[in-house]
């Protein structure tokens, strides 16, 4: 993770799975009291899978977080960002409505139209 306001970062350790904050005081305090928009939340995913649904809820939930990105062993890259139209209700609503709907490939369609609440999704890489 990475501050915006001074460019320092704070390592947070997980597995091939997940990753928890709980384990870092430093991570869980920036997360809770970061201004808006200051952080970019950086992580890997080894089996080179795109965002995954605890992704898009933490980024979508988290005021801090201004950019997350997933980055794949092979080398591809992934990026969400907040633009200056972000809804946050807005967003969790029509992702809900979408998971309802796409069930298996909601994740996929949310990033396909996530710009319809004010995200910007980016990818390259490989």
């Amino acid at each position: 993770m990475i501050d915006l306001s001074n460019w320092s970062d704070i390592l947070i350790k997980g597995n091939e799975n997940s990753i928890s904050m709980k384990n870092n005081a430093d991570a869980m305090m920036k997360m809770k009291y970061s201004p808006k928009n200051s952080l970019i939340f950086l992580h890997n995913h080894p089996q080179n899978t795109c965002f995954s649904e605890v992704d898009l809820r933490s980024f979508m939930t988290a005021d801090a977080i201004y950019m997350m990105s997933v980055i794949g062993n092979n080398g591809r890259i992934f990026f969400l960002i907040k633009t200056d139209d972000y809804d946050k209700a807005a967003s969790l609503v029509f992702y809900e409505k979408l998971f309802e709907n796409f069930e298996g490939s909601s994740v996929k369609e949310f990033l396909r139209t996530c710009r319809k609440v004010g995200l910007k999704f980016v990818y390259g890489g490989e």
